[in-house]
């Protein structure tokens, strides 16, 4: 291989990494400059009901991305019954798309200081790691 071959190889690699569509990492949930909206907070989740009684669980890094991007891909994807809504039971709503616009709203635009127990979210931890000396009132 020469060295004409090696720069048209680099400089390929460069126009499809520059036309490549920007994934944002820096989000509202892990910006450091955030505000106290569901986005934001731990304590967001999702939930099915399997069994006896519903199975709770954080959203994913992705998950809350796509909510920020008003996308519900993850939910449409699996075909199953999900709400979102609070670990302490703030608000919790069926999600579908007759109700996505409300849901965007809720999680993603409304304000909530001081009106919950907001914790800022912090990816890998479970709902029962968070103390309460993580609040932020």
């Amino acid at each position: 291989m020469n060295i004409i071959s090696i720069i048209i190889i680099i400089l390929g690699i460069f126009l499809i990494m520059k036309n490549r569509p920007k994934k944002r990492v820096e989000n509202d949930f892990g910006d450091s400059k955030f505000e106290q909206k569901c986005i934001n907070c731990h304590y967001l989740m999702k939930s099915i009901r399997q069994g006896g009684g519903p199975v709770r669980m954080p959203l994913t890094p992705i998950e809350r991305q796509e909510l920020l991007d008003n996308r519900f891909e993850f939910i449409e994807k699996s075909n199953l019954p999900w709400e979102l809504g609070c670990y302490k039971n703030i608000w919790s709503r069926e999600a579908t798309p007759d109700n996505y616009k409300e849901l965007y709203k809720n999680i993603v635009e409304k304000k909530r200081k001081n009106k919950c127990d907001f914790v800022k979210y912090e990816q890998g931890k479970n709902f029962e790691d968070i103390g309460k000396e993580d609040s932020v009132k």
